[in-house]
């Protein structure tokens, strides 16, 4: 076997076996190897011997042409398993080796404004805040989906449970939580209803904007404890007066925007002449009141009814220069970008933590679907076929597969979330190769849920047709949930292109 120092390029470049498999064995981690196929598919793997005992050989897994750890990583792992070993451990029947990166944290400064007022302190509870409200949730998702919004009664608890404050900085009594976690609520309360887990999900990525904020004008918008931030895509001008800028412009798809008390724009900076730029230069997102919006009702949709993504505008009005930041944090956040909150979750871009809580909801209609089928399947007796549905050999097959798919696309989005995360906690850059990982995991996740709803939608045969029943609202969802810039099918080409070298645009994915 050849010996070598590892590298992502040696790896990358290595001349594919005429037969069979080669084995590369690092010479700088004594056990690591990387198998590679005739075929060109690589793995790494662990190979050694258990103290005054057998050898033992464990795959580590598919190695990318990008590794998110680089071989570093692999390295890691390694090492870890190799250390069972000498202590006599035998790896194989050891809990898997998970190293946790210590994630390192700036200080996060109170806003000196003010105390705010409190609401639910965030903590470990919150799963078991959310788990409480599922029966409310459910109890209230055809009103929801009939009337286009979230209903007084669940919004009252919804603000009580602190869920409309998941990615605000902890400095202003947020939750600032972790991309999985946020995945996993948007999961659980998907699955009663998505318009809910939407609108929150949108409110948590809008308020990561506090972070980029003036601490003061950061604590005048999220202060009060029912504060909601709104936006969507658009453009506005803004033209630079004294102390601030004068905006006009209409935007769209501001979901949540009916219970919202603050809205955000994205604006071109102009002079007062009208050229471009200015001391500001470029484009800023600014922020508005409420009381300064004219709201108009667009969203007449199949599906996500109850979000009421509707138009929003404002005219000549004035915003002071502290309610407004770069727009880029949607993108990556710089290494100068200034914000007064600067945990693991303020360097990672919005985008991709918009991607997880979406994964996360289309990934939870699906289960919602799944359950109801499950439940009808019990009893229901197919016309002119076996006695009960779970009896079906087709039903079998395809909630079977539906199944499957589902487990399979959940582990790769939180094993993702999971890898960036640790990365950039322990002072690494998010990289591109992070934004693609991401994109594949979220933009695959929504696909397979749409297609596992779609599933157990035709084997429930006509039951699924009528309102009354828990599927044709979760099929209408899940396929508006794809229509969004998250599930874009264009994004698999650009993953293509990357993953074969190539330089594609990816300041969106």
């Amino acid at each position: 076997m050849p010996k070598t120092k590892l590298t992502a390029d040696k790896i990358k470049r290595h001349a594919l076996p005429a037969s069979d498999a080669v084995e590369l064995v690092d010479t700088d981690t004594p056990g690591l190897i990387c198998r590679i196929t005739r075929g060109g598919a690589k793995t790494m793997a662990v190979k050694g011997r258990i103290k005054g005992g057998p050898t033992f050989r464990i795959s580590l897994g598919t190695y990318t042409l990008r590794p998110l750890g680089g071989i570093d990583g692999w390295r890691a792992r390694a090492r870890a398993i190799m250390a069972q070993a000498r202590d006599g451990q035998d790896p194989r029947t050891q809990k898997p080796v998970n190293l946790p990166l210590p994630e390192v944290r700036a200080p996060r400064p109170k806003p000196n404004v003010g105390k705010n007022p409190r609401i639910t302190p965030p903590s470990g509870d919150i799963q078991s805040r959310v788990a409480a409200l599922i029966p409310a949730i459910v109890a209230a998702a055809p009103r929801i989906d009939a009337e286009g919004e979230l209903p007084t009664d669940l919004l009252d608890a919804l603000f009580a449970a602190g869920l409309f404050r998941l990615l605000l900085p902890r400095a202003l009594d947020g939750a600032e939580l972790h991309p999985g976690a946020l995945f996993e609520l948007m999961e659980t309360i998907a699955a009663a209803d998505g318009s809910v887990a939407w609108c929150l999900a949108q409110a948590a990525g809008c308020s990561m904007a506090a972070a980029y904020l003036e601490p003061a004008a950061a604590n005048h918008v999220f202060a009060d404890p029912r504060a909601v931030l709104a936006w969507g895509p658009g453009q506005g001008e803004a033209v630079i007066t004294e102390g601030g800028y004068r905006v006009t412009g209409v935007w769209n798809f501001a979901s949540g925007g009916r219970h919202a008390s603050w809205f955000g724009g994205r604006c071109r900076i102009v002079d007062t002449d009208g050229s471009p730029g200015g001391k500001s230069g470029g484009e800023r997102t600014l922020l508005f009141p409420r009381a300064d919006v004219t709201l108009t009702d667009t969203w007449d949709v199949i599906g996500l009814r109850g979000t009421g993504s509707d138009r929003y505008a404002v005219a000549d009005l004035f915003v002071p220069d502290a309610f407004g930041f770069a727009p880029d944090y949607t993108l990556v956040p710089q290494a100068d970008t200034p914000r007064f909150a600067d945990g693991t979750l303020y360097r990672l871009p919005a985008q991709s933590v918009y991607g997880c809580a979406f994964a996360g909801i289309a990934l939870g209609i699906a289960r919602g679907a799944m359950a109801a089928f499950e439940e009808l399947a019990q009893n229901k007796a197919p016309r002119g076929g076996a006695p009960t549905l779970r009896e079906d050999a087709v039903a079998q097959f395809e909630y079977g597969k539906a199944e499957t798919r589902l487990r399979a696309a959940r582990a790769f989005v939180l094993e993702t979330a999971e890898t960036l995360w640790n990365d950039v906690a322990a002072g690494g850059a998010y990289t591109p190769d992070h934004r693609i990982a991401i994109r594949m995991a979220v933009t695959h996740a929504i696909h397979e849920a749409k297609n596992a709803v779609g599933a157990v939608y035709h084997a429930a045969g006509t039951t699924s047709v009528f309102a009354s029943q828990p599927f044709e609202r979760r099929l209408r969802d899940a396929n508006t949930v794809t229509q969004q810039l998250q599930g874009r099918l264009a994004f698999f080409q650009l993953i293509g292109q990357h993953l074969l070298g190539l330089d594609p645009d990816i300041r969106l994915v």
